[in-house]
């Protein structure tokens, strides 16, 4: 299952350029089936304060962010994507981004192994302390 995370970021003025974002999570495991990279990727939630299953279908897969290779993930510290497409950032409403691996995104199987599984494990935000809660870092700029 792939999670993903959603900020209200309503707060950002309407009349704001956004000139650059962050996304941090913090990690807290790893399986390394096929060592994947960390994927963050687009998705459209039809209710971002509640989502359900069928949100997961809700996504092109687009890359939001530069990949952070397996070997450079931290699972047991904070990863950073600093995105390079800020036209998901939604300044009336809420931001969500899905977090997925290469493989997916790539549509590539892995190398399968019995009893094994890929992918990457985060602190969510209802389920870890203030330090280790998703946040993400807006910039931007008033005419």
């Amino acid at each position: 299952m792939r999670p993903y995370v959603t900020w209200d970021t309503s707060s950002i003025p309407d009349t704001a350029t956004i000139t650059a974002a962050k996304v941090t999570l913090y990690g807290v495991g790893k399986d390394s089936l096929g060592t994947p990279d960390a994927s963050i990727i687009d998705c459209f939630p039809a209710n971002p304060v509640s989502g359900t299953k069928t949100d997961y279908s809700k996504t092109t897969f687009t890359r939001q962010a530069a990949d952070i290779p397996y070997a450079s993930f931290s699972s047991s510290g904070m990863n950073n994507w600093t995105l390079t497409n800020l036209t998901g950032i939604n300044k009336t409403g809420y931001t969500t981004y899905m977090f997925d691996t290469s493989r997916s995104v790539n549509n590539a199987p892995p190398t399968w192994a019995a009893s094994s599984q890929g992918g990457f494990m985060y602190y969510s935000m209802t389920g870890s302390s203030g330090t280790k809660k998703p946040f993400i870092t807006i910039s931007y700029t008033l005419p």
